[in-house]
């Protein structure tokens, strides 16, 4: 049986894709003629053949192709902090995170019918700007998020960390996704938007990476800008100046946030640490030895030409690393929609407010996936 697709959207996503009507057929297993009919809504593909085309040759979210008009996919319109000419170089697999980031936040808005449910903690997020300096604003939402630095020194390890950050966060209204791009040139995202503003992290990047990442794009969303943040600090340099004083304020925010000064000087037991005591601060904080190196040598107990050696160093190691692949798939499924928004379909699906086969479209899983899912989300 076939399912009522919208045919404008499967040959706008073939074209995008650069793919012809033959050689979609071919990787579809289908004749040239069926594809053309398909895009011609003079007949429709089966769901499994759906699926196919979707996750196998499209490389894209199967609830895209039910929307009535093919997504808006300017880049340049959601981004303003990249230097001019870089959107064609975004990486492939950076480009397709965000395209399904979008697919996301389209489906948030289906799932809760337009309206934010915690939309009076997310404006009182975002208010908290308004009357906060720069130097005063991850205190007070630090505050907002109820988390003291005695909880944060608690949580055993950088994993239970993320969990506990993205629990807190996701609290005021900000979905946190996460997806492994396979390039390290970009360590996560976000999509400001009024209702449903989203953080897009990562996941081949360590888990300490990851965390500073969800606050700095965190700042962009209090600060009402969609960003990109790239691993390679140099590439602010070419930023417009507007544009350039935005990322610092992002990465100082981040900073300030996770590894609070007076924090910090409380833990420090030396006038000039080691590299082992930079290690070992940064496994209590939950966060790099960049991050640690950094609220250092702005402290004044880092040289310059020691600061600078090291974050060059470490820079080089993290770059030389391997990306951990592989795992469970459910529990990678899990990590990467996130538990809320698990739940958020789930309970839907259940009150039968939606169909199964809706279902598997905003987790973006195949059908046959849907029950192995389930049953590690409930646990």
């Amino acid at each position: 049986m076939g399912v009522p697709i919208n045919g404008q959207i499967l040959a706008w996503a073939r074209k995008r894709s650069h793919l012809s009507l033959e050689e979609v057929a071919t990787k579809a297993e289908q004749s040239v003629e069926t594809i053309e009919s398909w895009e011609k809504e003079l007949d429709t593909p089966t769901y499994p053949q759906l699926e196919k085309l979707a996750y196998s040759i499209y490389k894209r979210p199967i609830a895209i192709f039910f929307l009535p008009t093919p997504p808006d996919e300017k880049i340049e319109s959601s981004f303003r902090t990249l230097p001019d000419g870089d959107y064609s170089k975004l990486p492939s697999p950076v480009e397709r995170a965000i395209r399904t980031a979008r697919v996301f936040q389209l489906n948030l808005y289906e799932l809760h019918n337009g309206s934010n449910p915690n939309q009076e903690r997310l404006s009182s997020l975002l208010g908290l700007r308004k009357d906060s300096s720069a130097s005063s604003l991850p205190v007070r939402v630090r505050d907002f998020l109820g988390v003291s630095i005695e909880a944060q020194f608690g949580w055993s390890d950088a994993d239970d960390a993320f969990k506990n950050w993205r629990r807190n966060v996701e609290a005021t209204g900000i979905f946190i996704f996460k997806a492994p791009f396979r390039d390290d040139s970009f360590s996560g995202f976000c999509l400001y938007d009024s209702e449903f503003p989203i953080i897009y992290v990562n996941n081949s990047m360590a888990k300490a990476r990851q965390i500073f990442t969800v606050f700095h794009e965190l700042a962009h969303i209090i600060l009402q800008t969609s960003g990109l943040d790239p691993t390679d600090q140099s590439y602010f340099s070419s930023l417009p100046e507007p544009n350039a004083k935005i990322e610092a304020e992002c990465n100082a925010f981040a900073g300030n946030f996770l590894v609070p000064v007076s924090a910090l000087r409380n833990q420090l037991k030396v006038s000039s640490p080691t590299e082992d005591d930079i290690k070992t601060l940064a496994r209590k904080f939950n966060v790099s030895r960049q991050v640690i190196l950094r609220r250092l040598y702005d402290m004044g107990k880092v040289a310059k030409a020691r600061f600078e050696k090291l974050d060059e160093q470490w820079a080089k190691e993290f770059r030389d690393s391997s990306p951990s692949s592989g795992g469970n798939f459910y529990r990678n499924k899990v990590a990467y929609l996130g538990d809320s928004y698990i739940s958020l379909v789930l309970k839907r699906y259940y009150s039968t407010a939606i169909t199964q086969e809706q279902a598997v479209d905003y987790l973006n899983i195949k059908l046959n996936q849907l029950a192995g899912l389930e049953t590690l989300a409930v646990q």
